[in-house]
């Protein structure tokens, strides 16, 4: 065997960490976006969850905001996350302040970094990786007078169709009365 070959199989056999986090949020860009709608002045408080599903050793995680820090803070005590083998369920607290100041329309990026720290040990090769997560928080606009829709609509024209069908029934009621007691009177 040739020395590239040796040198490839060393390495090969000298990883004994294999690492699989990931994140899952709440809130997301992408083709199917999720964003987080907050009015001026209002507060959230949202979470993302650590994963740590593959693999056989606990793995740490570092969170840090880094787009949107004027309206986005970690609320956890460490920014620093154990995330123990076999997990997907370790929470990043992060509180998300809208300024009373935003106007109605306005948008912010949210984004967070989150990256594996390594801790090396004797005889170990470990590949480290950072996930990236953004969001919108979008100020929405206020909701513009709203259409009858034709179930509201079906709905009050169902009453309105009963009330005059009862009163051309009374009316016709009454008539035929009157016509029958003229009869009567008419054979006396």
């Amino acid at each position: 065997m040739n020395k590239i070959t040796i040198s490839i199989v060393l390495v090969l056999l000298s990883i004994s960490f294999v690492s699989a986090a990931g994140v899952t949020a709440q809130y997301w860009n992408g083709p199917d976006p999720n964003p987080l709608n907050l009015n001026p002045g209002e507060t959230r408080d949202i979470q993302y969850f650590l994963m740590n599903q593959i693999g056989d050793e606990n793995i740490t995680i570092r969170a840090d905001v880094v787009n949107g820090t004027d309206i986005a803070k970690i609320t956890d005590a460490s920014n620093i996350y154990k995330v123990p083998k076999g997990t997907k369920d370790v929470a990043v607290n992060v509180r998300v302040s809208v300024p009373t100041t935003a106007k109605l329309g306005d948008k912010y990026d949210v984004g967070l970094v989150f990256s594996t720290i390594s801790e090396p040990k004797a005889g170990s090769f470990s590949i480290l990786s950072a996930y990236e997560r953004h969001f919108d928080v979008i100020i929405p606009l206020p909701a513009a007078s709203q259409p009858v829709t034709q179930a509201e609509t079906n709905g009050s024209s169902w009453v309105i169709t009963l009330i005059v069908l009862a009163i051309v029934v009374i009316v016709l009621a009454i008539l035929f009365l009157q016509r029958k007691g003229k009869q009567k009177r008419n054979k006396n």
